[in-house]
């Protein structure tokens, strides 16, 4: 199984959403859009993405639009 080419991370709490970034951008994913939680996501994780989203939990449409707009169409979560 290959890497995706692109990913978004939709990014709880812990070292998880990290470890998953390290991972992917060493598997050769080139393009990581991470959604993060505030007060939840770690901020270090915005050094190891190419693009990080704050939204507070619950906002389910504006995470989707983020997706859509970025047009990454791999997403896993993580923490």
């Amino acid at each position: 199984m290959h890497a995706p080419d692109q990913l978004a991370i939709i990014a709880g709490n812990g070292v998880y959403p990290r470890v998953l970034a390290r991972g992917a951008r060493a598997a050769g994913v080139r393009k990581i859009l991470a959604l993060a939680f505030e007060g939840e996501t770690d901020a270090e994780l915005g050094q190891l993405v190419d693009e990080i989203c704050w939204l507070r939990v619950g906002q389910l449409s504006r995470m989707l639009s983020t997706l859509r707009d970025a047009k990454i169409t791999s997403a896993i979560m993580a923490g």
